[in-house]
């Protein structure tokens, strides 16, 4: 377990910085608690209070990898607005305080990946969800794909390997190795454990241990340890631009 934690280390130091995350809320204690949440040192955190700070926020970077916003921003305006004016960032997660299905599907159709009710009890829910989030974006460079869906298996924690993932997919091995190499540098071989390995990291604090947040036994820890070797000897072509 000791060696373990010294490459959980050693890989969040390499990934420091490496997820962009954009948190948008005009209540300062709600942004507050979700820039707490998420406290791996691989998330960049940018925040705003209103769509016109969102808008300089999304200006300064290429890639996002998720962005959480509140669906009520301004008088006129809302994080509906900004999810159909910036439809190439996909990764996106909705706050709602308005209980509202409309309003829900309106954002969905958009093409937000979920909608929360802004409920504290939720954060843990919250927080696990946009790691995944995080991690399948990063895989797929933040760019949005008709093969979200297939990409989101990851997501399920079941695919253990290449031929899990196509026939869960109901496809043939060689058609997802075509479909990985269209949207990544990486082969099935490499996208499986470097998901459940972001997926791991994003959940640890500053301090590189599992956030108070996160729950995962020792037991569980030990079930990433191939993962999380495999990426620690292979970070160099992983990272590969």
């Amino acid at each position: 377990m000791h060696q373990l934690k010294k490459q959980i280390s050693s890989l969040a130091d390499v990934l420091k910085s490496s997820i962009n995350l954009l948190v948008v809320d005009d209540y300062p204690s709600m942004r507050s608690a979700i820039v707490e949440l998420f406290s791996s040192p691989l998330f960049n955190i940018c925040t705003a209070s209103s769509a016109e700070e969102a808008r300089i926020c999304i200006a300064q970077k290429k890639i996002w990898h998720s962005w959480v916003l509140d669906i009520s921003l301004e008088e006129k305006y809302s994080g509906i607005n900004l999810l159909a004016e910036y439809p190439q960032y996909p990764f996106a997660v909705i706050l709602s305080g308005l209980r509202s299905m409309r309003v829900a599907s309106r954002a969905m159709e958009l093409g937000a990946f979920k909608v929360y009710d802004k409920d504290p009890q939720l954060l843990p829910v919250l927080h696990s969800d946009v790691c995944k989030l995080a991690a399948l974006s990063f895989i797929l460079n933040g760019a949005g794909t008709k093969y979200l869906p297939l990409f989101s298996l990851l997501s399920q924690g079941t695919i253990d390997s290449a031929d899990t993932w196509a026939s869960n997919a109901c496809i043939t091995v060689r058609q997802l190795e075509r479909i990985c190499s269209i949207h990544s540098h990486l082969t099935p071989r490499f996208i499986i454990p470097l998901y459940y390995t972001l997926n791991l990291l994003l959940q640890i604090d500053k301090s590189h241990e599992i956030s108070d947040v996160t729950i995962i036994s020792d037991d569980k820890l030990s079930g990433y340890k191939n993962y999380i070797d495999f990426v620690f000897r292979n970070i160099t072509t992983i990272i590969a631009s």
